[in-house]
């Protein structure tokens, strides 16, 4: 299994533990992309559960 970490200045709040949804592809670049859910801060401060596209590129990934 693989765990996503939220990277600094991605959707989600940084360090956050994320969740992949759905793979999604790749584009002609290589980069991948899925539907992950995690928390993402709002410009007041206040957290919300959240699913949003992204690329792979914005998490730490770890096996386990």
């Amino acid at each position: 299994m693989k765990m996503y970490i939220a990277k600094p200045n991605t959707w989600f709040k940084e360090g956050e533990l994320v969740r992949l949804l759905e793979y999604l592809t790749v584009d002609k670049d290589g980069i991948k992309y899925g539907v992950f859910e995690g928390r993402h801060e709002l410009s007041n401060g206040d957290l919300r559960i959240e699913s949003e596209v992204c690329s792979y590129d914005d998490f730490d990934i770890y096996e386990y």
